[in-house]
């Protein structure tokens, strides 16, 4: 079974902010070109230059691109593979595999356009089981990695982070309790899950901040060190640096529109 909901191609300029927003279907973004972060709940995932996420099922997320980004992308309903946690995919043993998927979505965008190819169709249907098959080898390239380093491990580091974002974590001692140094931990966790361990920890400090500045008045420099910052400037610095503005900056806007007219999407 496999049919799609939409096709998209469009251009994000540096700075721009996607809505929060989830679709009841899976939704794969290929990031031909470009850099930002996609962000699922208190994650925020790292992508660059052809890069591939998909984003399980009903699950909200929203985008912010630090450079222009050029995408790709469908909603596609299909039973040739299960994600139930988003993942961002990049690096040299994804990238013949996303050779092939970035004409695939170009075709399905063009297709779905025109008045002779419609869903359901053969040939729409035999389109949509080719970047059903690209993807799922997608996500086989990513659990064969390291049979060691199972899904499960992954997931109880990200536990362990997310349980102890505030503190300074000891990752080496993480690694030595899996059998791994550090520098191939630090390599397997990235392949994994598309962002570093440290910028992993940093994207959840950050979106636990911009929780605060968005539903309180408590002061910046109260902030960074609820949320493990150093000092207000270290804090500052970091927040500038993932989404374009300071945090008092972000503040205004998300108090004056709610963050629901302030970000706006370049077609």
């Amino acid at each position: 079974m496999v049919f799609f909901e939409e096709s998209v191609s469009y251009t994000h300029r540096a700075g721009d902010n996607v809505l929060p927003h989830a679709h009841t279907g899976y939704e794969i973004i290929l990031y031909v070109s470009g850099c930002g972060t996609v962000s699922v709940g208190n994650e925020e995932l790292r992508y660059t230059d052809r890069s591939v996420c998909i984003i399980p099922r009903e699950r909200q997320h929203y985008e912010h691109t630090d450079r222009t980004t050029q995408v790709l992308a469908c909603v596609l309903h299909t039973d040739y593979f299960a994600v139930e946690e988003p993942v961002v995919l990049a690096g040299s043993k994804y990238d013949g595999a996303i050779g092939r998927l970035i004409p695939l979505l170009g075709e399905l965008y063009g297709a779905s356009r025109t008045a002779h190819w419609k869903p359901g169709e053969k040939a729409a249907e035999d389109l949509l089981y080719k970047i059903s098959y690209v993807a799922a080898h997608l996500l086989e390239l990513r659990q064969s990695e390291n049979n060691k380093l199972s899904s499960i491990i992954i997931a109880n580091t990200k536990k362990y982070i997310m349980a102890n974002w505030r503190s300074n974590i000891n990752y080496s001692f993480l690694a030595e309790n899996v059998g791994y140094s550090y520098e191939r931990f630090r390599h397997l966790f990235t392949e994994s899950t598309g962002v570093s361990l440290k910028q992993y920890h940093l994207g959840i400090r950050l979106a636990h901040a911009k929780e605060y500045l968005r539903s309180s008045e408590i002061r910046i420099r109260e902030i960074a060190l609820k949320c493990g910052f150093r000092s207000a400037e270290q804090f500052i610095n970091h927040f500038k640096k993932r989404m374009g503005m300071t945090p008092k900056h972000y503040r205004r806007m998300a108090t004056r529109e709610h963050l629901d007219k302030t970000f706006n999407v370049a077609e």
